[in-house]
């Protein structure tokens, strides 16, 4: 019998939007994510869907690779995976604070939420917040898909 997936193992797409006056840019976001990891990889590229550019990027975080999108279409949304809720609180929190003007308000929610159509969640501010929320929702998402 196999055993079930704990939180700690969860590795989804996790998923942060901002209010659409948040003056965040492609660029800008580039520019940050650079100075967090000189290495990270960051790419313009105009969606034949939308007809708006994006933001795709790479960077790297102990030792694990993660990849992400960014998108200004109505609200500025930026998704990343794969990530536990350990390793997105750390990127939540940096978008907080290194990103994202204070007080922005922001909301996430992971892949699977999305699919069963869970609502998306308000983002804390302070760190610890950040890191229990993201992992209480990760619990609740997992319960949810194993019943």
């Amino acid at each position: 019998m196999a055993t079930a997936m704990t939180v700690d193992e969860f590795r989804t797409f996790f998923i942060f939007r901002t209010a659409p006056e948040v003056s965040l840019t492609l660029e800008s976001f580039g520019v940050r994510l650079r100075e967090r990891d000189p290495e990270a990889f960051t790419r313009v590229w105009r969606s034949n869907l939308s007809g708006t550019d994006s933001l795709s990027f790479s960077f790297r975080h102990d030792d694990a690779h993660h990849d992400g999108l960014l998108g200004l279409d109505d609200s500025p949304t930026v998704g990343v995976e794969p990530l536990t809720a350990a390793e997105a609180a750390v990127f939540a929190t940096w978008l907080r604070s290194a990103v994202l003007e204070p007080g922005a308000p922001v909301d996430f929610t992971v892949e699977q939420a999305l699919e069963t159509e869970m609502p998306r969640q308000p983002l804390p501010t302070t760190p610890g917040q950040i890191h229990d929320a993201l992992t209480g929702f990760a619990k609740t998402v997992l319960e949810a898909g194993e019943s």
